[in-house]
């Protein structure tokens, strides 16, 4: 059941779907509807039929372009601006909330949640957070959790190079030690 800000973003982007009907929504998915019933929160959205970003990055036989992957970063970062500038906050940017348009593959569509509730993460409050080998080093230390897309953009990067997270364990709190220590390290040095 979705509540909480992730539920009242949603609502949002939705809005701006209505209000935005002639301009580009900056390659964020565009939310139609939303229905509840008493279990579940039906989301009705754009089709993009292109798959997720982790899924063609993954499963991909031929060399991507660098023009290809600048220009999906570029339309990540376009989408996370637009979110930022409207107040909505994603928590949790990975490869299954990034859906290709089509399957030209040109066009990025990010939503705020994932290809299903494995890669989405939710607390009590029904409020989305990173999973936990992506998670930021604020989120972590429990700083705060609405200023980290710099940190996801830097993990999505990570990805585009190497085709896999940087802090991959089985073991929740070794991932977040790993992280915190591996920040900490970073900003002592410079």
């Amino acid at each position: 059941m979705l509540k909480g800000w992730t539920f009242h973003d949603l609502l949002k982007i939705r809005t701006l779907n209505y209000e935005c009907i002639n301009t580009h929504l900056n390659y964020l998915l565009r939310i139609y509807n939303i229905f509840e019933d008493q279990d579940f929160a039906y989301v009705v959205s754009e089709n993009c039929s292109g798959g997720f970003l982790f899924d063609v990055l993954k499963n991909n036989d031929t060399i991507i372009s660098e023009q290809s992957l600048s220009t999906w970063l570029y339309q990540i970062i376009t989408a996370l601006l637009f979110m930022e500038e409207h107040d909505i906050y994603h928590g949790n940017v990975n490869g299954y909330c990034i859906f290709f348009k089509d399957e030209d593959r040109k066009e990025i569509r990010v939503s705020l949640l994932s290809k299903n509730s494995k890669y989405d993460n939710f607390d009590e409050d029904g409020n989305l957070y990173g999973l936990f080998y992506i998670r930021s080093p604020q989120e972590i230390r429990k700083l705060y959790h609405d200023k980290n897309n710099t940190w996801y953009i830097g993990v999505l990067l990570y990805l585009f190079l190497f085709g896999t997270y940087p802090f991959i364990s089985n073991n929740v709190l070794l991932n977040y030690y790993n992280i915190v220590r591996i920040a900490k390290a970073s900003m002592d040095n410079g």
